[in-house]
């Protein structure tokens, strides 16, 4: 094992929230070549929320609330906290725009310690995800050889790994369950708390579960093409691609949409996306969530709906799924 070139090594801290469902194996990985000492918050739960409940604001969305919930929680436990200002990733689209403000959120809940890293990821202004690394890198005392040399492993080694962990979309045999897509925000779906672990309640009902991801690029971007209007958010445009795609495909029963109560983003496409389905008559369900959203009653919805899609793939109505 190489030495480290560090005379001491600082606790890095990196919130399971937000950007992380991006980029979480890049940035872990970047820090552990530099043999940094990471610790990771732990997976959503309720005791966790609650600390982003009394730190933030009401206004603020449920996934920010649940982002400064994880940034408490790393504030007794780490020297740093990596929070970037994630601006926009590729020069066409930006992000979100409460991502611009996460580093001042996160630096006003801690006050003084922790100290917040922060680099910008702006590609609009030629900032790639490598310049914010290495700048990281070298905050911390790194030289730049030594950044670089971590984030070009960091890539190697995080390279090829689909985010959802499924296969991609297949056609499938007429004994099989439904084929689902559910869409919407990475830090949506695959937070287990915040999404009330729907994935594992569709998949306990027989279904496989299709992601946005699974969904090719080519496919949604034909279908992005089908808009009047161009969609300027990053995640957004991989929503509503994947979603329209997946309405104009054999392979999928029915698509979930699920999104987030107080989202910008989605209280614009998810009315655009029912919009479609009603014209295609196939089978489609919106999951609106926030912290009084009741799991219960997106059970007995996804039960429903499941029911549905089962009844249009035996020949049921195509306008109200019933035999």
């Amino acid at each position: 094992m190489k030495s480290s070139p560090f005379k001491s090594k600082p606790v890095i801290g990196l919130p399971r929230a937000l950007g992380y469902h991006w980029f979480g194996k890049l940035w872990s990985r970047f820090f552990k070549e530099l043999q940094f000492n990471l610790i990771i918050s732990p997976p959503t739960s309720r005791s966790l929320m609650e600390l982003g409940f009394r730190a933030g604001l009401p206004e603020l969305c449920l996934p920010v609330k649940v982002f400064l919930s994880h940034v408490a929680w790393l504030s007794s436990r780490s020297d740093f906290v990596f929070v970037p200002r994630l601006t926009s990733l590729e020069q066409s689209h930006y992000m979100c725009p409460i991502f611009l403000g996460l580093p001042d959120m996160a630096a006003a809940l801690l006050d003084r310690r922790p100290i917040i890293l922060s680099e910008d990821v702006n590609m609009k202004q030629q900032r790639d995800h490598a310049r914010a690394l290495v700048q990281t890198g070298m905050q911390l005392g790194a030289t730049r050889l030594h950044a670089e040399c971590a984030f070009r492993a960091a890539c190697a080694l995080s390279a090829n790994v689909p985010r959802s962990g499924h296969e991609t979309v297949r056609p499938r045999d007429a004994s099989s369950g439904p084929q689902i897509l559910v869409v919407g925000h990475p830090y949506v779906v695959f937070d287990q708390q915040v999404s009330l672990n729907l994935i594992q309640r569709i998949e306990l009902l027989g279904a496989k579960v299709i992601f946005s991801g699974d969904i090719p690029l080519v496919q949604r971007e034909e279908s992005l093409a089908k808009l009047t209007r161009p969609v300027y958010w990053t995640s957004a445009n991989e929503v509503i691609g994947a979603a329209l795609a997946g309405l104009c495909s054999s392979m999928i029963d029915g698509v979930i949409f699920v999104a987030c109560f107080g989202c910008g983003p989605d209280s614009l496409l998810l009315p655009l996306v029912d919009q479609f389905a009603f014209q295609l008559r196939r089978p489609f369900l919106p999951v609106v969530v926030d912290e009084h959203t009741s799991a219960v009653g997106v059970q007995s919805r996804i039960e429903a709906f499941i029911d549905m899609t089962t009844n249009f793939r035996h020949g049921g109505c195509s306008k109200c799924g019933s035999a």
